[in-house]
């Protein structure tokens, strides 16, 4: 029993995952990095004193007042912006630890309340990714960094299966994804459409059909046979062609981008390794 509670101990205060934490760290920053880099051109009419942002005005709280607080005083936005980008630049590399990493995490929701509409879900997504990232640790840091470190890392693993279980069985009570027509539709969109996709897919109607009952059941199924070793590789490369579809063929680059990012907590601990040694992540 005393052996028992030992050992314990030990996987308590051990970082289970150094490498594939070490991994997702720098590519999550990566992704926050260049998105920030997508809104710089346009940072003046998004965040700036003349923004074309309507200013939203919720109901007046400590906390509400706080999150909108780039949106009261604009003066500050595009100063937290350029902050927030050299502050990305910097949890990249590995440098400045925990502090650089509060300060991402907070101006990006300063960031994301003074400007909503331009936002989608993977910016979101990311935002929380960047609470979490907040307690990774490093290896030999301590049983306290280790146990905060594993916590976090579990909980943004849990964070990613969340959002293709929760759009998975969202879309089972829409009637065009049951029915297969939902991309068919999307694609008829002109935000979503590319003009050359959408001449090519025209005829191939039953493909697409094909792809909205593929996205549905994928997003259902991902969630438990990520934990299969012998179908994870077919698993993330039939998502990354889906997510490459979406993120190129509907213009949504940063989205595909962010859901293959998030294949990595999943990589195997001795792939992760080799990727790190390769890259020469910092610790």
């Amino acid at each position: 029993m005393k052996e028992l509670a030992i050992r314990y101990t030990e996987l308590l205060s051990e970082i289970r995952h150094p490498n594939v934490m070490r991994l997702f760290r720098f590519l999550a920053y990566a992704w926050m990095f260049f998105n920030a880099l997508y809104f710089f051109p346009i940072r003046h009419q998004m965040w700036g004193e003349y923004s074309m942002i309507m200013s939203f005005h919720p109901e007046q709280s400590v906390t509400i007042n706080f999150a909108y607080l780039l949106d009261h005083q604009r003066a500050l936005a595009i100063p937290a912006f350029y902050t927030y980008i050299i502050a990305i630049a910097l949890a990249v590399v590995g440098i400045g630890g925990r502090l650089v990493r509060m300060v991402v995490f907070f101006l990006s929701w300063l960031l994301y309340y003074a400007c909503v509409p331009a936002f989608n879900s993977s910016f979101l997504l990311f935002n929380v990714f960047s609470f979490f990232l907040m307690f990774f640790g490093r290896k030999g840091g301590g049983p306290l960094d280790a146990i905060f470190s594993n916590i976090a890392f579990w909980a943004c693993r849990v964070q990613f299966l969340l959002v293709y279980s929760i759009a998975g069985g969202y879309k089972l009570t829409g009637q065009t994804w049951l029915n297969g027509s939902s991309l068919w539709y999307a694609l008829h969109l002109d935000h979503f459409t590319r003009p050359w996709l959408l001449e090519l897919m025209k005829p191939m109607k039953g493909v697409l059909t094909a792809l909205t009952y593929f996205g549905v059941i994928y997003q259902l199924v991902f969630p438990i046979l990520v934990w299969f070793k012998k179908i994870k590789t077919p698993l993330f490369i039939a998502g990354i062609l889906f997510h490459a579809f979406i993120g190129i063929g509907m213009r949504l680059p940063e989205f595909g981008l962010a859901m293959i990012v998030g294949y990595s907590l999943f990589m195997s601990e001795e792939t992760a390794e080799k990727v790190v040694k390769k890259l020469r992540l910092k610790a």
